[in-house]
């Protein structure tokens, strides 16, 4: 969780409705082969939100480059 904010049941919550809606909307499915995999690259999108992905990933692979 975000270092500065308090754990409250919501915030489980929440944390476990956007997880499911993660694995939903990208990988569709879990085996328990790669559980393990998928919930940290979650972990590691949660706690570091200001790391973009997708596009913006993209955009910053390219300057690099």
């Amino acid at each position: 969780m975000h270092s500065n904010t308090t754990a409250h049941t919501n915030t489980v919550e929440g944390y476990w409705s956007q997880l499911k809606r993660s694995i939903d909307g990208t990988y569709h499915s879990v085996t328990t082969q790669w559980l393990r995999q998928y919930l940290n690259e979650f972990r590691f999108r949660y706690n570091q939100p200001s790391v973009p992905s997708g596009p913006g990933l993209l955009e910053q692979a390219a300057k690099l480059s």
